[in-house]
């Protein structure tokens, strides 16, 4: 099971990291203007997740093409893994931003530290375990049905 998890997991940071390094030149222009300094994690959350919502390789995503044909999961697994974490990003960059504009930058600060350490390296794992520990209840409920 620690196997499934942590595949699901490298596979997500890799792809952040690979996402970043995409979005790196672009990531200069932002900072040439003060305004859209504040919206540069707002943005790069939302593309992460959008890519993420793509349905490559018969649905089960961009993850799944970074060697998931080893991991020897469902497609079941995949296409929810990469439908919840891609919903998340997209969530936690229009909670960025929304921050940023209703409330003081001192929060705005802290949640964009904290809150992307927590979505970048806890939230995966956390997201992987619901996924596949979902997917061996019904494959168990559906053996005791053929029972």
């Amino acid at each position: 099971m620690a196997k499934y998890i942590f595949g699901l997991y490298w596979r997500t940071i890799l792809f952040i990291f690979l996402i970043s390094f995409a979005l790196m030149p672009f990531g200069y222009f932002i900072y040439m203007n003060d305004n859209l300094i504040f919206l540069k994690r707002s943005i790069s959350y939302i593309v992460f997740g959008a890519v993420l919502l793509l349905p490559l390789s018969n649905g089960n995503g961009i993850l799944y093409l970074l060697n998931g044909k080893n991991l020897s999961l469902r497609d079941v697994v995949w296409i929810r893994y990469r439908k919840i974490m891609g919903l998340l990003y997209i969530m936690f960059g229009v909670i960025i931003y929304i921050v940023h504009l209703y409330l003081s930058i001192d929060i705005w600060v802290y949640l964009s530290v904290y809150g992307s350490i927590f979505v970048m390296w806890f939230l995966p794992a956390i997201v992987a375990m619901f996924c596949i520990f979902h997917d061996s209840g019904s494959e168990a409920q559906s053996y005791e049905n053929v029972r």
